[in-house]
């Protein structure tokens, strides 16, 4: 009996002697998957590339620069890998490469992917372009999601406090705009962009602002402005302000577009922009007299186009078979040169990519059906070389070369998407390649048919935008 008690004893004995070991020793695997705080997340840039516990400063340091969101997490791993400390290790190029994968994907290195890497540097490849490499991989993206930070891009040629900068400004976009951490893909485009100075801070905010995901919020006009505020100028809104732009909406003498314009072109936002030293841009909204306009479409020829911005009555009747059905059409937004060359990558990155003599031209146009039968968006505006639409100022059918697909805030809006029952009415998009010395071309519309002639009739509508 006394000697099963005591076997008993030193049994447990030795299992709780294991325990505290394994409570004491720390293994060096960091897993992927593990989620963790802030604080974890540094100390362990810490263990994996300095090989050792961090010192209270230090720490103190980069925690508040992700908690408070001054630094994203590539930037405090460039801080780490390229610190003084870590170049005099004088490590070679396998422990470098090994480091990388440990700290950014969370594990030992694969045998290919680890020769790869190593050769590469052998052949003279700088540290920087491969640390880019695994910087920017989903691994880490999922690591940084894991500890609850933003993992930002990090892009090889520019300041690295600049690359830290535009990712922050790209963020904020994200969280005030969207309510959500930026996804790596969105976050390489946009920071990629103002980093190239092909987009500014405005064109920017108004991408979020006019992606579908923000339109299918659904905020009232009260939100909506709130959210500027916060978007574009970084604080709660005034009591006074507010109730000016919320009456201008409500009563129809603003449209939410003339309100963006409002707090994109303020110094609020300017100095927003100039603290992440990013070029601010500015906005001009249409005016919302001539959006109120209306005008019925004169059949005629190129002599007189009217405004493609004001909305046009028109009939569709292709044949004498056909019946009429009255229409009503209005552009509404109009890109050209490297902004629309932008947008359509950015839509779908197998969007062929324009040569030095091309660029893309992006359209929305408003569309109704008036008739009593339904009406096909593509029937009355479409790229097709089978019955052209656009046309050069000069009255030539305009070179076509792609047609651009939307696969993202476009998504299922092209004109192909839209098809409108008997009073309905919708907005769809249009993406052309064309020639880069194309302005604004001119649009030619269905007008109803002439039975004593038999032919169809049109009238002409141009894209140059009005005051």
């Amino acid at each position: 009996m006394n000697s099963r008690v005591t076997s008993r004893k030193e049994i447990i004995s030795f299992i709780l002697s294991i325990l505290l070991f394994l409570s004491i020793v720390s293994f060096p695997t960091l897993k992927a998957n593990a989620a963790g705080t802030v604080d974890d997340f540094v100390e362990r840039c810490y263990t994996v590339t300095l090989e050792r516990s961090s010192d209270p400063a230090g720490f103190a340091d980069w925690k508040s620069q992700l908690f408070n969101g001054k630094s994203v997490g590539v930037n405090v791993a460039y801080g780490f890998l390229f610190s003084q400390e870590y170049t005099n290790k004088n490590k070679s190029n396998e422990a470098y490469v090994t480091d990388l994968y440990m700290l950014f994907m969370g594990r030992e290195p694969d045998e290919a992917g680890f020769n790869d890497w190593v050769g590469q540097l052998n052949a003279g490849k700088p540290r920087v372009e491969v640390f880019a490499g695994f910087a920017n991989s989903q691994e880490f993206y999922n690591i940084c999601s894991d500890y609850g930070i933003t993992a930002g891009r990090f892009v090889v040629g520019y300041d690295r406090y600049q690359v830290n900068n535009v990712n922050l400004f790209v963020e904020r976009l994200y969280k005030t705009c969207l309510g959500r951490r930026g996804d790596k893909d969105g976050q390489r485009n946009w920071v990629e962009k103002l980093l190239k100075r092909e987009i500014t801070g405005v064109e920017c905010a108004r991408s979020f602002i006019q992606s579908s995901e923000y339109v299918n919020k659904g905020l009232t006009d009260d939100e909506y402005v709130e959210n500027l505020y916060i978007a574009m100028m970084g604080r709660n809104s005034d009591a006074g302000g507010k109730a000016n732009w919320v009456n201008g909406l409500s009563s129809g003498s603003k449209t939410r577009d003339e309100v963006f314009e409002g707090f994109a072109n303020s110094s609020e936002f300017g100095t927003i922009c100039a603290n992440y030293k990013i070029e601010k841009g500015s906005y001009k909204a249409q005016n919302i007299s001539i959006k109120n306009r209306t005008q019925t479409a004169i059949t005629g020829n190129l002599n007189n186009p009217q405004s493609a911005w004001i909305k046009t009555s028109a009939v569709y009747q292709e044949y004498s078979f056909y019946n009429p059905i009255p229409y009503e059409i209005r552009l509404e937004e109009y890109y050209n040169g490297s902004q629309a060359n932008y947008l359509v990558s950015y839509e779908n990155r197998f969007n062929t990519t324009p040569n030095s003599s091309q660029q893309w031209l992006l359209m929305k146009f408003y569309l109704k059906n008036n008739g009593s039968e339904t009406l096909e968006a593509s029937d009355i505006v479409s790229p097709s070389a089978y019955y052209p639409n656009f046309y050069t100022r000069t009255g030539a059918s305009l070179a076509i070369a792609d047609n651009a697909v939307f696969s993202k805030d476009r998504s299922g809006m092209s004109q192909y998407n839209l098809s409108l029952e008997p009073g309905a009415g919708g907005y769809f998009w249009i993406g052309i390649l064309v020639p880069s010395d194309v302005d604004y071309p001119y649009i030619k519309i269905s007008n109803g048919y002439d039975g004593g002639s038999r032919k169809a009739l049109y009238a002409w509508l141009d894209t140059k935008p009005i005051n």
